[in-house]
């Protein structure tokens, strides 16, 4: 059984969207039951291209901090694009909160909810950009992140680069909440955790010169806290598999 709010909205969502149709339209409540799949009557009764932005349910933000937050950026609303659903949204305002992995939406029709918060069906938002970063919704499993969002941070034809966005609360006195974020690399289809340039050059051996070179070079910190060298590396390491004399 759906949890209360899911219910609410989806009823909420489906009069908003009934309103808002041309009177001439007449949709039948009688396969429509609470207690099963409202998203898939919802798509049905009404069309896919007709549920849009709307299809989710209210989400309550507690903040448990003044200084810090949950949000990435520490922003809530700013307004940029994403796919949902198949439907590209443009000037949707949006809120990243990391620590529970979740992409919110400012209710984006009635200016008397725009307090309100919507939360998506996650799985089926396929990316979303925020604040000069795309997130991207993985359907398997990465390490022990498990499925959910990932910062694209380097999309080469044979090495990829994501980030894991989290926040951990510490508490002394106050609550507060950290920076922790985790890099990975994909290659070959398989997921590697990027600690350091030793796994870079454990993962790709053939290439340890070159590589061991390029970080002495060009002075490459391959570490988490310096995410513009890492990319530089993942990046020439890149080149280096897409060399015709490599292939």
């Amino acid at each position: 059984m759906r949890n209360t709010s899911c219910i609410k909205f989806g009823i909420i969502s489906i009069l908003l969207l009934l309103t808002n149709l041309p009177s001439t339209a007449q949709y039948s409540i009688d396969g429509l039951d609470l207690n099963q799949n409202i998203y898939a009557w919802h798509d049905k009764a009404l069309g896919v291209d007709k549920t849009g932005i709307l299809l989710g349910e209210y989400q309550e933000i507690q903040r448990q901090s003044r200084e810090t937050s949950q949000f990435f950026d520490d922003s809530q609303w700013i307004a940029n694009r994403l796919k949902y659903r198949g439907e590209i949204y443009e000037g949707i305002y949006l809120s990243y909160d990391i620590e529970s992995d979740l992409l919110l939406i400012r209710h984006p029709t009635n200016y008397n909810y725009h307090s309100q918060a919507i939360k998506l069906i996650q799985q089926d938002v396929e990316w979303f950009e925020y604040s000069g970063h795309t997130f991207r919704y993985i359907h398997e499993p990465v390490l022990h992140f498990g499925e959910g969002f990932f910062d694209e941070m380097y999309m080469g034809e044979h090495l990829q680069l994501f980030a894991k966005r989290i926040k951990i609360t510490e508490t002394d006195r106050v609550i507060s909440y950290v920076t922790a974020d985790k890099f990975i690399i994909q290659y070959l289809g398989e997921y590697y955790r990027l600690r350091s340039k030793l796994t870079v050059m454990k993962l790709l051996k053939p290439y340890k010169k070159e590589i061991r070179q390029f970080i002495k070079t060009n002075e490459i910190k391959a570490k988490p806290e310096y995410e513009s060298d890492m990319i530089q590396l993942i990046s020439f390491c890149n080149q280096l598999l897409n060399a015709p004399t490599n292939q």
